[in-house]
């Protein structure tokens, strides 16, 4: 029996033109479509015990959060550049989005302050001390619209900051790697700062989790 032997060409295929396969839409347009992604510096924090408390509590310890939280010093200030702060209600918390520094660390830490000043008055109204846990994280986010219309972000920016702030308890401030990296080098934040290793979240994403703990300025906070 005769074999046919068949030489083929081991040279790599070339690559089709454009003018074989257009573009249907022009590069600039594309990127005109593509949302703009900016750098957040994000505080996602949440009520601890929010869901065992009785209704009219609930209410009572959104409102007071969201009041105190206005009365901050870098949110009151962002008022006059709305720009520079996105809120974001999340039913028994509130995440804020800088755009233009690292003032969620600060923001955290001024809320800290006031809620131990007031916890007496707030112990009326929501029948427990107000407690927070707080996460904070510096990464990418998408800005959108909700179903309002009105402005809102998405991304890994946000995203992480939940995460960040899931693993803690009551009055912590934990910071993911992205934060603690930055800070941890500079005096006197190494010593306030406590690493506390990788941690396996949702869908097996792994974070590298810090804590602030110490007496900054004013009570202890974390």
């Amino acid at each position: 029996m005769k074999v046919t032997t068949v030489e083929c060409d081991a040279s790599p295929p070339i690559p089709m033109s454009y003018e074989d396969n257009p573009i249907p839409t022009p590069l600039t347009d594309v990127v005109e479509r593509t949302p703009s992604l900016r750098r957040a510096y994000v505080l996602f924090m949440d009520i601890v015990g929010f869901a065992k408390l009785p209704t009219d509590h609930q209410v009572a310890a959104q409102r007071e959060l969201g009041q105190i939280v206005q009365m901050t010093p870098e949110v009151a200030s962002a008022k006059f550049d709305p720009e520079s702060l996105l809120v974001r209600q999340t039913g028994d918390g509130i995440a804020l989005m800088f755009f233009k520094d690292l003032l969620s660390l600060r923001c955290a830490l001024q809320l800290h302050g006031m809620i131990q000043a007031d916890n007496a008055r707030l112990k009326q109204l929501i029948g427990t001390p107000l407690k927070l846990r707080k996460g904070v994280h510096a990464g990418e986010v998408t800005i959108v619209q909700d179903v309002n219309g009105q402005r809102d972000a998405a991304g890994d920016g946000i995203i992480t900051a939940q995460r960040v702030m899931d693993l803690g308890d009551a009055d912590h401030i934990l910071l993911s790697s992205e934060v603690a990296k930055v800070l941890i080098d500079m005096d006197p934040w190494a010593r306030y700062i406590t690493h506390l290793g990788e941690v396996r979240v949702k869908h097996k994403i792994i974070v590298d989790i810090y804590n602030l703990y110490g007496r900054l300025d004013g009570p202890f906070c974390g």
